[in-house]
């Protein structure tokens, strides 16, 4: 009976030592350790740290090889293309976020860009809603005030002065003339990337040389047009100074009348523009004056003063 009581001990030990189960010392099953530690260790760092999420603005946004608009072009993106961008940014009067699209990866300018992260959090910390943090993602890619002066778009009237140089009857004739109209400043105006300045300027009325020639008060109006490509020498987020260069177009026609008969004197030159221009940024608008230097078969200058809204 003793060699069986002993036989049976025995097996009822190895039984317990073979379930590899470990009693505490207050009798209760000792836990077996979590893995969760040890699979977030293994995570890869680049995982850790892949950037924040952003959303394409510009419609053919350019992915570039350095942080530089005079760099190889690795490819284009759409509006609204979702990508991972680096948190910060590096450049000085240009922006650049670290950009990686699919296979591409990159630099692209902080204007092509809507950090999603960034956003969020500061409408949470304003307190807002996921609907109103909504409308503020959509309103903000259109009018967004961080933006720098140079890389802003603006719509405004101008006025200034100009003179304005013909023959008359073999005579040089030249006079002074007060311009009003439009001006539209701003990348991706006319063409994708580029900063351009065009501008709408009209004198209504003839000039006073004009009037000996007319046996009534002659009429008629002046129009000038012109495209500048932009590049500021001087560049802070809030004022520049920028030099332009483009073509230009100047249509007149006069009416006076000789004789009892109404004539028109019309016509359309082609020339080229220079201008030198300060500007500054306060809020939503801006403020330029510039000098216009206009280079055609009679070479004329220009002064402008001009207030902008963006949009």
């Amino acid at each position: 009976m003793t060699a069986l009581a002993l036989s049976l001990t025995l097996s009822l030990l190895m039984a317990v030592t073979a379930s590899g189960e470990e009693l505490g010392a207050n009798g209760t099953r000792a836990r077996s350790p979590r893995p969760a530690k040890a699979a977030a260790a293994s995570k890869p760092a680049g995982q850790r740290n892949a950037g924040v999420a952003a959303i394409v603005r510009t419609d053919g946004a350019m992915v570039y090889s350095k942080a530089d608009f005079d760099a190889d072009v690795l490819g284009n993106l759409r509006r609204g293309d979702r990508v991972r961008v680096s948190s910060g940014t590096i450049g000085d009067y240009a922006k650049f976020h670290k950009v990686a699209a699919g296979a591409i990866v990159g630099w692209i300018a902080d204007i092509d860009v809507q950090v999603e992260g960034a956003s969020k959090k500061r409408d949470h910390k304003r307190g807002s809603s996921k609907k109103s943090r909504g409308r503020d993602r959509e309103k903000k890619p259109f009018v967004d005030e961080s933006l720098p002066i140079f890389f802003t778009k603006y719509v405004g009237v101008l006025v200034g002065a100009t003179e304005f140089n013909e023959d008359i009857s073999g005579v040089d004739s030249k006079e002074t003339l007060l311009v009003y109209g439009l001006k539209f400043t701003g990348p991706d105006l006319l063409l994708t990337g580029p900063v351009l300045d065009l501008n709408l300027a009209l004198h209504y009325g003839a000039p006073s040389y004009y009037t000996p020639l007319s046996s009534t008060k002659p009429s008629g109006f002046l129009i000038y047009g012109d495209a500048l490509l932009l590049y500021p020498f001087f560049n802070r987020d809030k004022a520049m100074i920028t030099f332009g260069l483009g073509p230009l177009l100047k249509f007149s026609t006069f009416n006076v009348t000789s004789g009892g008969e109404i004539k028109s004197l019309s016509r359309l030159d082609f020339g080229a523009s220079i201008a030198l221009a300060g500007a500054v940024k306060v809020g939503k608008f801006a403020v330029r004056l510039e000098g216009k230097y206009h280079l055609e078969k009679k070479s004329e200058k220009m002064a402008l003063l001009s207030i902008q809204q963006q949009f």
